[in-house]
């Protein structure tokens, strides 16, 4: 089943970090209105040393909690590219500069109402600059790469860019779950 036509978008809200539309579907037999939520591309880091991976910990008001999470974040800035933005995000959240930085996947979280691309890279070449906002990040921390799978079971990691990370990285670097 094939779309043939494709109503023209209706916004229903928008404010500078995402907006909401409706649009209807016509498949020929029948027609599906779908409403979509498009955000900006997001990027993070898995940034690497000694078998441990970098996180940050930050509030989250949708949990109204903290969560350890992969330094990452949107392209914010005119003319900013994605690994410019994953470089400085991860500098803002953690005091360090990476660079080298190597594309391990993307993803689309919602793929039928979800429209938020996301990239994940991997790096171990950084360097530390200084301290990490405190106004966005309330703690920093290495974490052995075997421990941030039960920091996921454990519920102190709830973001699903994180989670995917994780096992991502596990898989392509650490043989996770091949035969």
């Amino acid at each position: 089943m094939t779309p043939i036509s494709f109503s023209e978008k209706i916004e229903l809200f928008a404010n500078k970090y995402l907006s909401l539309y409706s649009v209807n579907v016509n498949f020929g037999d029948f027609c599906r209105e779908y409403t979509v939520v498009k955000g900006s591309v997001r990027g993070g880091v898995i940034l690497q040393k000694d078998g441990s991976i970098l996180l940050v910990k930050q509030y989250r008001y949708a949990i109204n909690s903290y969560s350890w999470e992969l330094p990452s974040g949107g392209i914010d800035r005119e003319g900013e590219g994605l690994e410019e933005a994953v470089i400085r995000e991860c500098l803002e959240e953690t005091g360090i500069r990476c660079r080298n930085l190597t594309p391990i996947f993307e993803y689309i979280a919602g793929v039928d109402t979800i429209d938020s691309p996301a990239h994940i890279y991997v790096s171990n070449d950084f360097e530390e600059e200084g301290d990490f906002d405190h106004q966005e990040i309330s703690e920093i921390k290495w974490v052995p790469y075997r421990d941030c799978l039960d920091m996921v079971l454990s519920g102190e990691v709830k973001d699903i860019f994180t989670i995917i990370g994780f096992f991502i990285y596990g898989y392509k670097y650490h043989m996770l779950l091949r035969h």
